[in-house]
């Protein structure tokens, strides 16, 4: 009996594997469908308040929870490892659970947040601080010798248009995930690719693509963005291309790597013997145990790509948008060091994302395969 349902259990996950691309195309094309009818008929509610980008966001988010966090419903035992990981490391917990509230926030705050400005409101400072009243027009907290102290009405405080800085750090959430979430999904698929068929073939061409691998790690992201910047006009659209395209090489190492470990695996081994296919080898032997180190890869990636995106936003060399964590600490400099919370609060904000993604993208190794290299 306890054979039979584990063979119906595995054939289950095996036509819901084989389904899944199916699935995926038809959210794909619907979503497509959507936004053309929104934008060139009649403005749909959620779909006709979609920026530019997240015409590519929407889509990569949703590929990266069908092939990432799908698997892990449908199969609740897969987390496990990581889950008692966690509890074991109050560090690794932390980073776990910021890590998912940055993504809830990134996604769910801008829809009921708005960044207007009050300008009734200007340089207060955060709870719990003062600023000489002299700096700001009207002071909405306690007025004590000379010192406005801040408000839980705006508990970070405010800029010198009255923007509040929590606002701002919450739709920075939103930017950081965008940009992120669109490289990753463009990585995955690339760097998956090359890896695979690097591995898996092996001699020239495994050499050719490790060698296009060797140039591309060659050519940083950041210099040729700015160069087709210059070229081109700045774009988000720009941005995300160059560096989903760009920042794949040490990914598909890692899974070039580990799918030469699986192609002399017995279960492969086994498969080729009696006569298995090539696709079918790389689609029930290899690709699916190549997600966990894909994931490893990706996530410890990460952290790079939150700091480019700050950075390129500081600096002005990409369509800057107030609510950006790079605009907001331009903004904060300014009026250094006597408005020093503007620019503060996005600096704690990035630096803590920046680390939980490092601490969580070291667990995801230790847990997945400790014998991956950096």
């Amino acid at each position: 009996m306890s054979d039979t349902a584990t063979g119906s259990a595995t054939r289950g996950r095996t036509e819901s594997r084989d389904l899944k691309p199916v699935v995926v195309a038809v959210g794909l094309l619907a979503f497509a469908a959507l936004a053309w009818y929104s934008s060139a008929v009649d403005p749909l509610p959620f779909v006709g308040d979609l920026r530019r980008i997240d015409l590519l966001f929407v889509p990569a988010l949703f590929l990266l929870c069908a092939y990432g966090v799908a698997p892990l419903v449908a199969e609740p035992e897969r987390a496990k490892p990581m889950v008692n990981h966690a509890r074991e490391r109050p560090l690794v917990a932390f980073s776990l659970l910021w890590v998912g509230l940055f993504v809830v926030v990134g996604l769910v705050a801008p829809a009921f947040i708005d960044l207007s400005y009050d300008l009734d409101a200007t340089n207060q400072p955060p709870v719990y601080a003062t600023v000489a009243s002299t700096f700001t027009d009207d002071c909405l907290g306690t007025l004590a010798a000379g010192r406005c102290s801040g408000t839980w009405a705006h508990p970070l405080g405010t800029t010198g248009i009255g923007r509040d800085v929590l606002t701002l750090v919450l739709f920075g959430m939103r930017e950081a995930l965008t940009f992120a979430t669109i490289v990753a999904a463009l990585i995955v698929p690339v760097a998956t690719t090359v890896g695979v068929v690097a591995g898996y073939r092996g001699g020239l061409t495994d050499s050719l693509l490790m060698r296009v691998v060797d140039v591309q790690q060659t050519l940083p992201a950041f210099v040729i963005y700015v160069i087709a910047s210059f070229l081109a006009g700045e774009s988000q659209f720009l941005l995300v291309a160059v560096f989903g395209l760009t920042s794949w090489g040490s990914v598909a190492r890692i899974v070039r790597n580990e799918t030469v470990h699986l192609k002399a695996s017995d279960s492969v081994t086994a498969a080729t013997v009696v006569g298995a296919g090539t696709l079918h080898v790389l689609r029930r032997h290899i690709l699916p145990k190549l997600s966990g180190p894909i994931a490893t890869a990706v996530t410890r990636q990460i952290p790079m790509l939150l700091l480019v995106e700050a950075a390129l936003s500081y600096m002005e060399l990409t369509v800057v948008t107030s609510g950006s964590w790079g605009r907001t600490i331009k903004t904060g400099m300014a009026e250094f060091p006597r408005a020093w919370w503007i620019s503060a609060a996005p600096v704690v904000a990035l630096c803590v994302t920046v680390v939980a993604f490092s601490v969580l993208g070291d667990a995801l190794r230790t847990v997945v395969d400790p014998r991956l290299d950096d």
